[in-house]
């Protein structure tokens, strides 16, 4: 698709959320540096980097794979999130702000991901349809060719 990512909705949302997230988790506990930190730290990293990939890529159906990617981080932020709240890790005034905007962020995703199928559905039906003429054309009429000169002889 290689579009300009930074310009994407999707992508300044996510870039947000890693900001975010890099910040509250600096008044963790020192013991979940490995654990919770860690592993929420990578899932928002790897948020706007899958986006900007995939949407640097030159085919839809690689764009739309790496939107899947991102989703799924943003599902492994929210449980990873509600946790630290639940620990006491997370006061409710950042887990309010962090899952209003993960919120928007997955309604973006899946949005855009639709609109990206759609353009892989038009493609592939397009690709099919020339496809099939060329089939027609090159592999139908030649093998009826080939199989009556095989009777033939």
């Amino acid at each position: 698709m290689a579009l300009g990512y930074k310009n994407l909705y999707v992508w300044k949302l996510s870039y947000r959320l890693a900001l975010d997230v890099y910040e509250v988790t600096k008044s963790f506990p020192a013991e979940e540096r490995n654990n919770i930190v860690s592993q929420l730290r990578r899932a928002a990293v790897s948020l706007p980097v899958n986006i900007a990939e995939g949407s640097s890529s030159r085919y839809c159906k690689s764009f739309l794979s790496q939107l899947n990617v991102a989703l799924c981080s943003a599902r492994e932020i929210e449980n990873l999130l509600l946790l630290s709240k639940d620990l006491g890790f997370l006061d409710a005034a950042a887990f309010a702000r962090l899952e209003s905007l993960l919120s928007r962020l997955v309604h973006g995703l899946l949005k855009l991901s639709d609109y990206v199928s759609a353009l892989v559905s038009k493609q592939e039906r397009a690709r099919v349809n020339s496809l099939g003429s060329v089939l027609k054309k090159e592999w139908f009429y030649g093998s009826r060719s080939v199989l009556s000169s095989q009777h033939h002889q």
